[in-house]
């Protein structure tokens, strides 16, 4: 099979739809499956030409029409040199300019709805196929008047990623880059209010004077300025860490106690899989697609949205 990807970017600091088509990408080639990616520069566009994946450069930044015009041309041009069989989009902009591009009894159009909760997530249907990461995308996606019939579910993974490659392949040698507290809460993604970083942060709080030793770290981009202000203000605030992005998130989670993920929208997180994949304890919100990710809560503790 020819697969055509269409995203924004790849970009490589923790960006979750980057990072599946990435991986789904550089899969599907190892799987002998012709794969290219039409997308912006920089990011993983190295790698993935590495693992035998063609680029195709892409502006998905529209300020006027004509922009969106050279962003079909561009998608049309790649269609015409490259002949997919499948033109796989993943985000909104994808789909509109991957519909659009594609000429007449050309290539079908897949959409892979990362982040239903995004306004104009309808536009997703614009594709032959949708694919939800979650059940609960693609109910979700039911909901939005989307035939059942054109609706599939495809699960996130990340076991074997082409992105991790220089991560230690047993914990023999594993050592986050900061030292850890002996009793550790870690928490890995943007720190944002939908990932719940308040939420935490008052759960910390409740618990702190029980629990002396435990501190608590935020891995991963600071997208909120509430939360630091909020932990400032905690009487624990001396125990609450924000170290910035990391892309081996796996050397923080072997030496953590818990991992907490305090979403309030989270339609299938990576970062959940690969702290099953380290046997690190989960303590998570129980909505969208996070109690598929963790069993119903037999591989994780569910606890309610909002509840600190």
């Amino acid at each position: 099979m020819r697969i055509l990807h269409v995203v924004n970017k790849l970009n490589e600091r923790g960006d979750g739809i980057a990072n599946v088509c990435v991986d789904l990408a550089c899969e599907q080639a190892s799987l002998d499956s012709s794969v290219a990616i039409a997308c912006a520069e920089g990011g993983f566009v190295p790698l993935v030409t590495q693992n035998g994946v063609r680029h195709f450069p892409l502006d998905l930044i529209w300020r006027t029409p004509t922009d969106l015009v050279r962003s079909v041309r561009s998608v049309r041009r790649a269609i015409d040199a490259f002949a997919p069989d499948i033109l796989h989009a993943h985000t909104m902009r994808a789909v509109l300019v991957a519909r659009l591009a594609r000429p007449r009894r050309g290539p079908r159009v897949v959409a892979t709805v990362h982040n239903e909760y995004q306004r104009g997530v309808f536009l997703m249907g614009l594709a032959h196929r949708v694919v939800g990461v979650s059940t609960a995308v693609s109910g979700a996606m039911r909901s939005r008047g989307i035939s059942a019939r054109r609706i599939s579910t495809v699960p996130n993974g990340i076991v074997g990623s082409a992105r991790r490659t220089g991560a230690p392949p047993s914990p023999t040698g594993w050592q986050a880059p900061q030292a850890l507290a002996s009793q550790s809460i870690i928490a890995i993604g943007a720190v944002s209010e939908r990932k719940g970083a308040d939420v935490l942060i008052d759960a910390f709080d409740k618990i702190a004077a029980e629990f002396p030793y435990a501190e608590l770290y935020f891995i991963g981009n600071v997208d909120w300025d509430e939360a630091p202000r909020r932990a400032a203000a905690s009487n624990a605030g001396g125990r609450i860490h924000f170290l910035g992005f990391h892309s081996e998130p796996q050397l923080f989670l072997r030496e953590a106690t818990v991992f907490a993920l305090a979403s309030r929208r989270d339609p299938f997180p990576l970062v959940l899989l690969e702290a099953l994949e380290t046997g690190t304890p989960i303590v998570a919100s129980d909505v969208d697609g996070i109690p598929e990710a963790l069993a119903g809560g037999d591989a994780g503790i569910l606890v309610p949205v909002d509840d600190p």
